[in-house]
């Protein structure tokens, strides 16, 4: 688990500036990714690889980004 917390937050370093991934980075630590990772949003189980919990926690990151953008585009 903690080696996909790991894998999660570097991807989420290397992707900043995209898709929501600052969300992972300015508001999670390790303990909210590895809820994630327990009962993720888009998977009816854990996830089990490195590759289902970067895509898991990025499925969470592009929603919170989407609604940011919604937000973003009622601006006057």
């Amino acid at each position: 688990m903690d080696e996909m917390i790991a894998a999660v937050k570097k991807h989420a370093l290397d992707n900043y500036n995209s898709d929501g991934w600052d969300f992972v980075v300015e508001t999670m630590d390790n303990d909210d990714i590895r809820h994630h990772l327990l009962e993720p949003l888009d998977l009816d189980r854990p996830c089990a690889t490195i590759e289902e919990a970067i895509c898991s926690v990025g499925y969470l990151a592009k929603l919170l980004d989407d609604r940011r953008r919604d937000i973003q585009a009622t601006a006057w």
